[in-house]
This record gives C-alpha cells, structure tokens and sequence, in this order.
C-alpha cells in the first residue's frame, strides 16, 4: 500500500472514530491528511470506496494485534488465549456496537493473568 493511502486512511479513521463516518466530509480526509481532493480521489473512487477501505485496514490491523499479542504471551508465558478477540466487534464504532453485545475479552491462562499488571 502506498505510503500516502495510508497516511489517508489513518486520518480517515481518526476522523470517522470522533465525528462519525457520515458528519465527516470528503474536504475533512483531505484536509486533515494534507492531500487535495484530487489526490484523495486518485485512491478512492468515492466516500463509500474510503469507507470501506479505512474498515477493511482497521480489521488488518486489529487481527495483526491480537496475532502479534498471542505469540508474544505464547512466548513469554506459555500459554495461548482460552477464548479468541472478536475483532467484528472492535472495529465498530462505539455509537453502533455497546460493550455489553461485544464478546471481545480475551481470557488468558492464570500464568497471564496473574503476570498482569493492575492499574
């Protein structure tokens, strides 16, 4: 992915995170990510098209996390997740999904749990 796209696509998921994807503006994502309009239609056919891609990134990212989270506590403590993260659920904007219908804690073996830290 070209390095601009992803400049874009960050900047689009901050903005659709804090205003919403329908109050934030095509002019927005461009603003904010320091592109013209032009630039900004060069990657993405339309709002939709950025929509869905900035969607499709995020749910990359999260399950590159929760990857990355096994295989470090699989590692270190030896042990993998009892249960799995729904990364559905943590790429839907707050205002769509309560917390309550979210399956997404993760229960780690006790050698985990008891290696976490409380805050």
């Amino acid at each position: 992915m070209l390095a601009g796209k992803k400049k874009i696509l960050r900047k689009a998921l901050i903005l659709f995170s804090e205003y919403g994807p329908r109050a934030t503006t095509m002019d927005d994502v461009a603003a904010s990510s320091g592109v013209s309009k032009k630039t900004l239609y060069k990657h993405f056919e339309n709002k939709a098209d950025l929509v869905e891609t900035a969607q499709e990134w995020r749910e990359k990212m999260v399950e590159a996390a929760a990857e990355a989270t096994e295989e470090l506590m699989n590692k270190y403590l030896g042990c993998k997740p009892i249960t799995s993260i729904s990364s559905s659920c943590m790429v839907s904007t707050p205002a769509r999904r309560s917390p309550k219908s979210c399956p997404r804690s993760t229960t780690w073996c006790a050698r985990a749990r008891s290696a976490t830290p409380a805050y």
